[in-house]
Parts: C-alpha cells; sequence; structure tokens
C-alpha cells in the first residue's frame, strides 16, 4: 500500500512539472528550404521575437536564409555581407537556424570535414583568449547525424565568461543546416549544458 502511495505521489509530481515545463516553452516548425525536411525545435519563452533574412556573401553558395529566436528587450541585429558592417549589441541571447538560399552546396563534402572547418574557425575567432570545448563531436539526433561545437570563452585576465556557444550541424539533401545557440553577458552560466540537453529534443523529418 505504502508502495502504491509513494508511486501514484512520484507520478504526480511528474505530472505537475511536465506541465510546469510546456508552460516555460515555445515551438517552432520550420520547412527547411530544398526539401531538406521540417525542423521542430523547443525553447525558452522569455525568447519572444522571431525574424527571417538574407545574409549575403559574395558568392552564391555563401548566402545564409536564417532565422533568428531572440529577446525583444535586446537589440536585434541582422548581420549580411562579407564583411559585416554592424555592430553586436554587448548582450545577447539567440538562437539561429541556418540554411541555405542556393541549393546543392554542399553535396561534396563530409560532416567530419566540416566540424573541422568549424573548430578552425572557432580558434582564429577567439584567439587571445581561453577557450574550453564542453562539446566537440558527432552525434545523432532524430536519426540525423549532426555535428556539435558546445565552447565556452573565458577572458583571459579577469577570467570572466564573456561567450558561450552551442552549433549543430547536419546535412540533408545536400543542403547544410546549422543551428547555433549563443549567449553573451546575459546570465550564461551553464548555458552550454542547458542546451546540449535540450538539442535531444529536436526534431528533423
Amino acid at each position: 500500500m505504502k508502495q502504491l502511495l509513494l508511486l501514484s505521489i512520484l507520478t504526480c509530481l511528474l505530472f505537475l512539472y511536465s506541465c510546469d515545463f510546456r508552460k516555460k516553452r515555445n515551438n517552432i516548425s520550420l520547412d527547411l528550404e530544398y526539401d531538406a525536411g521540417k525542423l521542430k525545435l523547443d525553447y525558452p519563452r522569455e525568447l519572444d521575437t522571431i525574424f527571417t533574412w538574407i545574409d549575403y556573401s559574395d558568392y552564391s553558395c555563401g548566402h545564409r536564409r536564417k532565422t533568428r529566436i531572440s529577446k525583444s528587450k535586446l537589440r536585434n541585429v541582422k548581420e549580411t555581407g562579407f564583411a559585416y558592417s554592424v555592430d553586436f549589441p554587448d548582450t545577447i541571447n539567440q538562437i539561429t537556424i541556418i540554411q541555405p538560399d542556393y541549393p546543392d552546396c554542399y553535396q561534396d563534402y563530409e560532416l567530419a570535414d566540416l566540424l573541422a572547418a568549424s573548430l578552425g574557425v572557432y580558434e582564429e575567432k577567439y584567439t587571445g583568449y581561453s577557450m574550453l570545448w564542453l562539446k566537440k563531436d558527432i552525434q545523432t539526433i532524430s536519426g540525423s547525424n549532426f555535428g556539435i561545437l558546445g565552447l565556452e570563452v573565458y577572458d583571459d585576465v579577469s577570467k570572466k565568461l564573456i561567450d558561450s556557444s552551442i552549433e549543430i550541424f547536419t546535412l540533408r539533401n545536400n543542403e547544410l543546416i546549422t543551428i547555433e545557440f549563443y549567449c553573451k553577458n546575459d546570465n550564461c552560466e551553464g548555458f552550454v549544458e542547458e542546451k546540449l540537453t535540450e538539442i535531444e529534443r529536436i526534431k528533423l523529418d
């Protein structure tokens, strides 16, 4: 009898936690370009602004269609061009879904090669800072293989955490699909670990 009562209490607590969790989350369902499938993910309700634009490069395969989810109280920017001409705000908390604006640019690429190339980009970007890699691997999510990079960046002098990011990417129908989670100066402690758990709920059909 006591075991049955305990089981009933645990079931109720799990149900209440699940309801509370759903109240704090929103969902987005996005049809990807060029028959790359449908992407579904949930995200914190505090990210209350969604917008889409084209980030143009100096060649067609460099053009990117970006959908960004962020906080309305923070200044939102739409970077574009070979050399960005916008100033990014000091505080950022956002998710960016990136897909090609031009088809068939990644038919000769392998996921492992893209992972190695992305590592090099981060190493160059954060030269002079301390980098702590929490994840750099290939993992299966929703039946697809994703390259995953989870990174914390610290100031060498103050030892302060300045950037936290997760980048995941996969190849679908010869198209590169990328999702970036980025936090800067906005209570970012534990951000990477939290997103590493959240990405396991992503659905890609």
